[in-house]
């Protein structure tokens, strides 16, 4: 009987021998496989078919950061992937994002597909809002990311795409937040070569953005009638670059973009504050830089001596 017993022991630990080499085979032959076949990498142009749903068909670049615009991906970093694993993972996200799985996903090399880069605005409730070039098939959510991503609280559901045509300027409404609950693709338009996304502010968005040519550019709470000058102050005032004969006020809640001049000398002359058009929650006020600065001319001329020559240099740049 003991004799039967460590037979059988002995056959078992054989099997359990066996079946650890075979899982380190199969490991070592996957890896050598794996090891062998072409990984994404930056610059990498992929083509994604979603068999059954056109709208989610497109020609990606992979970034140089390792991600792609490809909707429902995020910032996942795929550089060093396989082919399969993208599958897969895009097949994931899908399925997650959409509620179930789609018939078929394939991803392809794709060096010889053409990538058509457009120029659009994205204003209002972004990290960086101005002119952004992107790929064209990116499409709106690409946009917002180019222009660093929606701020805390953005209203995703009331997002406006200004287009002009042969008829004149078109509003299209935009909801980021049904596609991205349903996955219905029709609530984001495509994009077109000179486009305007305009990006409102919630409740959360209490603050006014001081960008440009201010001594400390960032976002500042308004007071009950602030004005634009009282919000370049709170961004630390004029810096010595400044244009302040052409600032910009955006109003994202609206998408009226207007030019302001703010008499700055007669401030220091007589303290009294220079007029300028009062700001809300959710505002950008955009200060221009000058291509010559009076600094820059000092600092160039300090060695000169003449003061007849820095006279001169002044009457020439305020003309």
């Amino acid at each position: 009987m003991d004799t039967e017993a460590a037979g059988r022991k002995h056959n078992r630990m054989n099997r359990k021998i066996f079946g650890i080499l075979l899982i380190c085979f199969v490991c070592i032959g996957n890896g050598y496989g794996h090891a062998q076949e072409r990984r994404v990498r930056p610059g990498d142009r992929l083509t994604v078919t979603v068999v059954g749903r056109e709208d989610l068909n497109r020609t990606v670049v992979v970034r140089a950061d390792g991600t792609i615009q490809y909707p429902f991906l995020g910032s996942e970093t795929i550089s060093g992937f396989t082919l399969d694993q993208l599958r897969t993972l895009i097949l994931i996200q899908l399925t997650r994002s959409l509620g179930s799985p789609p018939q078929a996903v394939d991803v392809i090399w794709s060096e010889d597909a053409a990538i058509v880069e457009i120029k659009i605005s994205v204003l209002g409730q972004v990290a960086a809002p101005g002119l952004v070039l992107m790929d064209g098939q990116a499409g709106i959510q690409g946009a917002l990311k180019e222009a660093g991503d929606l701020l805390p609280g953005a209203r995703r559901n009331d997002i406006k795409l200004h287009r002009t045509t042969s008829d004149g300027v078109i509003v299209i409404p935009v909801d980021l937040e049904r596609f991205l609950e349903s996955g219905d693709a029709s609530y984001l338009p495509p994009l077109q070569e000179g486009d305007m996304l305009v990006v409102p502010g919630g409740t959360l968005s209490t603050a006014v953005r001081v960008i440009g040519a201010v001594t400390s550019p960032g976002l500042y709470q308004a007071p009950a009638g602030a004005t634009v000058f009282d919000m370049v102050l709170q961004a630390g005032g004029f810096a010595d670059n400044a244009r302040t004969d052409n600032i910009r006020l955006i109003k994202p809640n609206t998408g009226v973009s207007e030019e302001y001049k703010v008499n700055i000398g007669a401030f220091f002359r007589t303290g009294q504050k220079p007029a300028s058009p009062p700001v809300e929650a959710g505002d950008v006020i955009i200060v221009p830089k000058r291509l010559i600065s009076y600094r820059s001319i000092l600092d160039g001329i300090q060695d000169i001596g003449s003061v007849f020559t820095i006279i001169s240099f002044f009457v020439l740049i305020s003309r």
